[in-house]
């Protein structure tokens, strides 16, 4: 059986004691005509609980949904409420996911976690027709794509961000698991100059460093075609930092994915293959969804 929720509302509650009194009068004089008031505001009570029992009880919910979730990121979402034929044009309150329905139309969403995520449960809500009792209904809507599939999970992705092309390039240097191209492309030397701490030794320019007197290293052409690689740390300082680094992370990949770069993203010991485009995209933010 569904599980459901019953209660009263102030203004039942309101009712149910001025009958309480009333009953209480009755049965002290057995005056007729309190006979009959009472004996209508107790059919009143007993209606406005089983209507909307009854109503929610029939409903049905189906859910359009969009295929990629992001998190704390609104995303439409379409619901569709069917009644009983009684209960056509009757109020009914649907919720889920933050989203609130009181009629067929698009209401934005999120979710709050990354991973592996099931569609949950909505709540259909309804007081009619007298506003004295409220019943709550969890029930399991029909939950279907754009495309017209019905799915029940889904893998949420971090959340993306815009970022500048320099804040990009700071995500490039400080994850950086190496550059290298998949196509090992040619590149020329565009400058020499001097040699800083933590430059690689090999690509110290000899004949520049002797004719100048110190440490030369060489700078290279901007390579549109080489292979951007990041590393993404084994452990963070929190989880908090965990989940707006790998957001961080995300949002500089896409970027780079958008700019037509070649990238791979390496987490542990495996990786992504080198790739660019869009399916190669989503591959890579489920990598992190579920790291």
């Amino acid at each position: 059986m569904r599980p459901m929720k019953f209660s009263l509302t102030l203004s039942g509650k309101y009712l149910l004691g001025f009958t309480m009194l009333l009953l209480a009068a009755v049965l002290m004089n057995g005056h007729n005509l309190l006979y009959l008031l009472v004996s209508s505001l107790m059919a009143i009570l007993l209606l406005g609980a089983v209507i909307p029992h009854r109503l929610v009880r029939r409903a049905a919910v189906s859910l359009m949904i969009p295929d990629e979730w992001y998190v704390r990121t609104p995303a439409y979402v379409t619901c569709r409420i069917t009644l009983p034929r009684w209960g056509q044009g009757l109020p009914v309150q649907v919720e889920w996911c933050g989203g609130k329905w009181e009629s067929e139309g698009e209401q934005a969403c999120e979710v709050l976690h990354r991973g592996h995520w099931a569609a949950p449960e909505v709540q259909v809500t309804s007081s009619v027709p007298f506003g004295i009792a409220s019943v709550v209904l969890t029930i399991a809507p029909t939950v279907m794509t754009h495309q017209g599939f019905v799915r029940r999970e889904w893998v949420v992705f971090p959340r993306l961000r815009p970022l500048t092309a320099e804040e990009v390039e700071r995500v490039v240097r400080e994850y950086a698991g190496g550059t290298s191209s998949p196509h090992e492309p040619l590149v020329e030397i565009s400058s020499v100059r001097p040699y800083r701490s933590g430059d690689d030794l090999r690509l110290i320019h000899w004949k520049a460093s002797a004719k100048r007197g110190g440490m030369m290293v060489k700078e290279f052409e901007a390579d549109s075609h080489q292979a951007v690689v990041l590393q993404v740390p084994p452990v963070f300082p929190s989880e908090d930092s965990r989940e707006e680094e790998l957001s961080l992370i995300a949002s500089a990949v896409a970027e780079l994915i958008a700019q037509d770069r070649v990238v791979q993203l390496r987490l542990g010991g495996w990786a992504t293959p080198f790739g660019s485009g869009r399916s190669h995209l989503l591959d890579m933010l489920r990598a992190l969804a579920l790291s």
